[in-house]
């Protein structure tokens, strides 16, 4: 596997405009050291003890034998548990955050020795209150904080049972979620994260709800699943919605494929928000295992540490992708001597100068459907960051960027072969005048192809179920976090 490394530093000469505020302190952790490395993982995968179908030492085999993942998290549903470990039906059912303590926990502690050089994540699926799903990692307490917390904000869990009476549930209304985000970022801001699920799939997110929960818990939420799971699946991604808002556009979220869509109206507040893409397996039906087919390639200082790897994913260096397309990407912007790429603080130009944009990809010679992933182009997506969003004003509920768009797109002619399976492109973006971010989407598709892509090789809605598992690894994308810009 050949990954790339990030600059890790840079010096920040002259002011930071207020807008690029909350960028600067969440990538504080990205700037250390020239240490680490890239690492591939999935933070949403399902067992018996919910509605997967295998247990945990059988996904943990695939995931981690098989298909070489680094890392990846158990994330069952919150609510209750009507079978073992085994799949065995048990009656009554019992509480999640018991089955957690008492089996998912044990289970994953005992598989963790058997896997060196792997982290296994005990994670959950919160049914947030008001909202769908979100898969919460405490990678600390374990496993007693998570089980708190699913019993605390699950609105699935209506047991009463805790065994100290002092904790009381809060898990019934929009204000409840936000609750549980603050309880996180009050007492695991290190070691938790939050990610939305399949966001668009129920409509049951806003923009101004992830504004709500970012200024909640701005030090654990770290982004949203924007390819989600289910690729196998008829609907694709597993949106069966008739309405175009809430289906995947070539299996991504309409939140990522839409560009000046909800992310980027999130982005335009410069607030890092990150997108992500996990299998959310359940079973081979409708599913890819973990890693077979979509990973989170994540930058950790110390990648065998899961603070460092939760660290990285709150960072925003990371990139999602279908099918193995790449497996390692550096995307950078340079000017007058300083570098910066994802998951670092904004590099800050004089207004009117240049900014080099330097992007360098690599594809493995086979992915696992035995094919040779080729790109057939890259977008590099630009837009402005107009400021942060003003709770009770429109700002707040904005869900466009009207100034988002494509400003170059590299294809055979601008893409460099450089040997050995590294490819690279560059740009330079003439007379900046004002702070903005960038972001990378790629392909293998060209313009225009039939069902997939319109004539300026944006992707086209997924129709209703026309998918199947031929169709997903020949329709393959890439998706990478932001690179920020400010200027003085």
């Amino acid at each position: 596997m050949r990954l790339f490394r990030t600059r890790r530093a840079l010096t920040l000469a002259g002011a930071v405009l207020a807008v690029f505020v909350t960028v600067a302190v969440a990538a504080g952790s990205a700037m250390a050291h020239n240490t680490g490395r890239w690492v591939s993982g999935d933070m949403h995968t399902h067992t018996f003890l919910t509605d997967g179908s295998n247990t945990q030492a059988q996904v943990a085999q695939k995931a981690f034998g098989t298909y070489g993942l680094d890392w990846f998290a158990n994330s069952e549903h919150g609510g209750f548990s009507s079978r073992d470990p085994f799949g065995n039906a048990i009656s009554p059912s019992q509480p999640r955050w018991w089955s957690l303590r008492n089996w998912s926990y044990p289970v994953v502690r005992d598989l963790r020795p058997l896997f060196p050089g792997k982290t296994l994540i005990q994670g959950l699926e919160w049914n947030a209150p008001t909202h769908e799903h979100v898969s919460v990692g405490i990678v600390s307490n374990e496993p007693s904080a998570v089980a708190e917390f699913e019993y605390r904000f699950d609105k699935g869990d209506t047991s009463s049972n805790w065994p100290d009476p002092a904790v009381v549930k809060t898990n019934k209304t929009a204000a409840d979620t936000l609750a549980g985000i603050a309880w996180l970022q009050a007492r695991y801001a290190d070691s938790a994260y939050v990610v939305l699920n399949h966001p668009s799939r129920a409509l049951s997110y806003s923009a101004a709800d992830i504004r709500d929960f970012l200024a909640a818990g701005p030090g654990v939420v770290a982004g949203f699943e924007g390819i989600p799971g289910h690729q196998r699946e008829a609907d694709r991604g597993g949106y069966g919605s008739t309405n175009p808002a809430a289906r995947c556009y070539q299996g991504v979220d309409a939140w990522a494929a839409k560009i000046g869509g909800v992310w980027d109206s999130i982005l335009a507040n410069g607030t890092p928000f990150s997108i992500f893409s996990n299998s959310d397996f359940h079973s081979t039906a409708g599913d890819f295992w973990p890693g077979e087919y979509q990973k989170n390639w994540t930058f950790a200082d110390n990648p065998h540490d899961p603070k460092s790897i939760v660290a990285g994913l709150k960072s925003g260096r990371a990139f999602g992708v279908q099918g193995d397309l790449i497996d390692g990407l550096e995307f950078t912007a340079e000017s007058g001597g300083e570098k910066v790429a994802m998951g670092d603080a904004p590099i800050v130009v004089r207004r009117g100068r240049d900014v080099v944009v330097n992007v360098k990809f690599h594809s493995p010679k086979r992915n696992n459907n035995a094919d040779s992933p080729k790109v057939d182009h890259v977008d590099l997506i630009a837009g402005s960051v107009t400021g942060p969003a003003v709770k009770g004003t429109a700002s707040w509920d904005a869900t466009t960027n009207p100034t988002a768009r494509v400003v170059r797109t590299f294809g055979a002619r601008s893409i460099r072969n450089l040997g050995h399976g590294y490819f690279s492109a560059t740009y330079v973006l003439h007379d900046v005048q004002g702070p903005m971010y960038m972001r990378l989407r790629g392909t293998n598709l060209p313009e225009n192809a039939p069902g997939k892509t319109d004539a300026n090789g944006n992707p086209l809605v997924d129709q209703p179920g026309a998918n199947s598992a031929a169709n997903a690894w020949g329709s393959l994308w890439f998706y990478s976090n932001p690179v920020w810009i400010g200027v003085r």
